[in-house]
């Protein structure tokens, strides 16, 4: 498989004026509670239960941004992470983080040092997917902005979006699902 330049790079998004509509929020319980059933249509077998994104929710509040639509007052997506820990950042680089049952051991808390973030799953259809460039603003806040971010390229559509972001193939293996943006130390962007 060759390699592609990246069409867009993910700390150059900017979220574009979407007329009050769309906005993020750490995501609730009720959040999760109202899409699951969505996100097991869309991502079924690459999807973690219902206790364990509640479980890495409850661990870090930056693990789960709920996506709303704020003119129809409705949840419409969800952006979930894992804020990793030096020893999450070590598992994900050796391939033992289990992305469906992440040990929490491996998760950082807000009162622990953040050394990765593994972009989790990303549910955003259609007007959703505008909070994407949200997102990639708010990794780029001072706590975010020097930590490299992980994705499983799970799906042909992740696996595009991240080549287009400028994500490469974790370790330089072009076969793996495992990429990665990385973002320089002290990065000022």
């Amino acid at each position: 498989m060759e390699y592609k330049r990246p069409t867009k790079d993910f700390d150059s998004l900017e979220p574009r004026p979407t007329q009050n509509r769309i906005g993020i929020e750490r995501a609730t319980k009720c959040d999760l509670d109202l899409l699951y059933p969505q996100l097991e249509d869309a991502l079924s077998r690459h999807l973690a239960r219902l206790d364990v994104l509640e479980r890495a929710r409850l661990q870090h509040p930056d693990n789960m941004w709920a996506i709303h639509n704020y003119r129809t007052g409705t949840t419409v997506g969800i952006y979930a992470m894992l804020m990793l820990n030096a020893d999450g950042h070590r598992a994900i680089l050796a391939g033992t983080l289990d992305p469906l049952d992440p040990d929490s051991t491996l998760l950082a808390t807000p009162q622990s040092e953040t050394k990765a973030i593994h972009t989790w799953g990303v549910y955003a259809p259609g007007l959703a997917a505008a909070a994407i460039p949200m997102i990639a603003k708010k990794l780029r806040e001072p706590e975010f902005r020097s930590l490299d971010i992980f994705g499983n390229g799970t799906t042909e559509a992740g696996r595009r979006t991240m080549r287009q972001l400028g994500f490469h193939p974790a370790n330089g293996n072009m076969n793996s699902h495992l990429f990665v943006y990385r973002r320089r130390p002290n990065s000022s962007s």
